[in-house]
């Protein structure tokens, strides 16, 4: 599967996404500084979209990015996470409009 040239796949150990919401209101919002997230990244049309991605879906989408089977990548997440959920992870492929197709 191919996937956009801008997609970003961002890991952290702190909660970056988390932090990064509570910079887009007017409003100072407290926020815990625990938490892994992890963000995908992407410019599949006009604007940049920041989405916060499920346990062992940032993962899943690395692999497919770096070229790998959706059955690797499906595996890959499992491994990442006990979490993992391949329905959720396609779904936040499909909706987030960047897979540019399936390759034989």
């Amino acid at each position: 599967m191919r996937l956009h040239p801008s997609v970003f796949v961002l890991a952290s150990d702190y909660p970056v996404v988390t932090i990064w919401e509570a910079n887009q209101a007017d409003t100072v919002t407290p926020i815990s500084p625990r938490g892994r997230e992890a963000a995908l990244i992407a410019r599949p049309f006009i604007e940049v979209e920041t989405r916060r991605l499920a346990p062992g879906t940032g993962v899943f989408l690395a692999n497919l990015k770096s070229s790998s089977t959706i059955g690797e990548a499906v595996a890959a997440g499992a491994a990442a996470s006990p979490a993992f959920n391949a329905a959720e992870a396609l779904a936040t492929l499909i909706g987030a409009n960047i897979s540019l197709g399936i390759e034989a």
